[in-house]
């Protein structure tokens, strides 16, 4: 065999390798959306039983999948909302010391905002996240209508939630966190007491795919390439 058929013959394998190994996305109409929320969302870690946070990352994919079981919205409608969307995505955050009553004192937004810091851990590459500090006209109703679903699903952590905006799309127009790629979000807060606290969230998002298993039935994550359990590759 000549060696430029050598080549031809690797590129060829190569590809088929890579399409067989590649990962099926699920239509947004098969995702559950809690599932969804569960995958973008995380607590710090620690056992003092007088603090409760969450913090929750929510890309446009969650909105696009809540829409799309959305039967009083035309198809027009939708994509007019997604459209918008699709150039942001939200980190809200809640924070609160646990009283000796059992009281929540909750974080202003103030508080939560002086000491955020959103890093993205993206190829290689380590970068600052800001939150916007003006938001689109086009997002304010999307913001006021939050809480009260929120409230109304979550009580007093949902209405107590503070929403903060950032850009999905650098200056090449290219997606910044992809939910569907590799990348680590680290989100620091700070307690009253001046304790800081780091929350980890990881893509890609596992419910965003069509579910594997491995050999023994149980569930296997997106982004493993071999069972933990015997080792078999995915």
């Amino acid at each position: 065999m000549s060696c430029f058929r050598q080549v031809v013959t690797f590129a060829a394998f190569l590809t088929a390798a890579s399409v067989a190994t590649a990962q099926e996305r699920r239509e947004f109409e098969q995702i559950a959306l809690d599932s969804l929320a569960s995958d973008t969302q995380a607590t710090p870690g620690g056992t003092d039983d007088s603090y409760v946070a969450l913090v929750w990352w929510i890309p446009y994919e969650y909105w696009a999948v809540a829409f799309s079981r959305e039967a009083g919205m035309s198809q027009a409608d939708r994509d007019e909302v997604i459209d918008v969307l699709r150039n942001y995505s939200l980190l809200a955050v809640v924070q609160a010391d646990i009283q000796a009553l059992g009281n929540f004192r909750f974080y202003d937004l103030d508080t939560v905002a002086e000491s955020l810091e959103i890093t993205l851990e993206s190829a290689g590459r380590r970068a600052r996240l800001e939150p916007l500090e003006q938001v689109s006209s086009d997002l304010q109703p999307l913001l006021g209508a939050l809480k009260p679903i929120l409230a109304s699903a979550m009580g007093n952590l949902g209405s107590n939630m503070h929403f903060f905006v950032l850009s999905d799309r650098n200056a090449e127009d290219e997606r910044v966190i992809d939910p569907y790629e590799a990348n680590v979000l680290r989100i620091g807060i700070e307690k009253s007491d001046g304790e800081r606290l780091n929350v980890v969230l990881e893509t890609p998002i596992n419910s965003l795919f069509v579910p594997r298993t491995c050999p023994n039935g149980k569930p296997a994550h997106v982004s493993w390439k071999f069972c933990p359990w015997g080792g078999e590759r995915l």
